[in-house]
């Protein structure tokens, strides 16, 4: 999730924080353990978030000076970090102008490449991370990102669509 500052001491904050719920509510988890690198503008974040959510939070802080005690968050940071430049880049190809890195179109983007990795992603065991949480193979065909797409609101069984 793209934040418009660190830790909690910014305008937006209470609003954000139902929304970073939300998100944690939609996982599905029971437990989780939220890993930082100590830095006390993250620690405040993460400790307001397990104030508030509902499931069982532990937070653990990464050996000071140690690179590789934090190699998997380093990688995913990495992995983020691509997947949006390639999906900003086409997205930029298709309009044919640049997207400003302050644009609103960016907390989208991040939250989209979110979801194309939880949900296509595949690890060693041949399963998405959404597989592993819902138990079965489930990769439903989606848009490209900033893509046109027609639809039609659904009606109530009082007014049936012909």
């Amino acid at each position: 999730m793209l934040l418009p500052a660190k830790g909690v001491d910014f305008a937006g904050f209470p609003r954000l924080l139902p929304v970073i719920l939300a998100d944690l509510e939609i996982l599905g988890y029971k437990m989780a353990i939220f890993r930082s690198d100590n830095e006390p503008s993250l620690v405040a974040l993460l400790r307001a978030v397990k104030q508030r959510w509902t499931s069982d939070v532990s937070i653990e802080g990464t050996s000071t000076g140690d690179p590789q005690s934090n190699g998997a968050a380093e990688n995913a940071v990495r992995l983020t970090k691509g997947l949006v430049r390639t999906l900003k880049g086409d997205l930029e190809g298709r309009l044919g102008a640049p997207i400003p890195e302050t644009h609103g179109i960016m907390s989208w983007l991040i939250r989209q490449v979110g979801c194309i990795y939880r949900r296509y992603t595949v690890g060693k065991d041949g399963r998405t991370p959404l597989e592993r949480l819902i138990g079965r193979r489930s990769r439903p065909a989606v848009a490209e990102f900033g893509d046109n797409v027609w639809w039609l609101p659904l009606k109530t069984s009082a007014h049936r669509l012909p």
